[in-house]
């Protein structure tokens, strides 16, 4: 189930976060990816511990932690390290199932 979330609103954080994602380093998705998805991923990941990744994080983590509807659906009892990924030309991330 995907369930999309708005973690917030303000134009002006929106801007905050869309420049600090554009400050990211990135490297090959499937460098990160199980044998399975491996073979489906096309994607670029952010290097998130560089000091822009740890700065989106704390940005981030905190209103998605908090957030009532995901809290609702997902039921979290902790939570992974936020990932960015990005698509480009060509990119995709076909059908695979996530490692436990």
């Amino acid at each position: 189930m995907i369930v999309k979330i708005a973690a917030f609103t303000d134009d002006e954080k929106i801007a905050t976060v869309k420049q600090m994602i554009g400050e990211l380093e990135w490297r090959d998705g499937r460098e990160t990816a199980g044998k399975v998805a491996k073979q489906v991923k096309r994607t670029l990941q952010a290097i998130m511990h560089t000091e822009s990744g740890r700065a989106i994080r704390a940005e981030l983590h905190p209103l998605l932690e908090e957030h009532r509807v995901l809290k609702a659906a997902a039921r979290p009892r902790r939570m992974s390290p936020l990932l960015i990924s990005k698509t480009g030309d060509g990119g995709h991330y076909g059908a695979h199932v996530d490692n436990a």
